[in-house]
């Protein structure tokens, strides 16, 4: 999954998710700091993984 890579593999911060998801996806919600923490919950939940815990925090 792109976003568990982009915050675990290359540590980038939520406000990089958010600016990466942004770029590939053609949002406006540019480098919002909450965009990117909602983006990595929600990916950590598809996962069955805990977003506020190792390795995604």
């Amino acid at each position: 999954m792109r976003i568990r890579t982009w915050r675990v593999d290359q540590e980038f911060s939520w406000r990089a998710v958010a600016q990466a998801a942004s770029e590939l996806w053609g949002s406006e919600c540019g480098s919002n700091q909450l965009y990117g923490e909602d983006l990595c919950v929600a990916a950590a939940k598809v996962l069955g993984e805990d977003p506020y815990r190792e390795p995604w925090n």
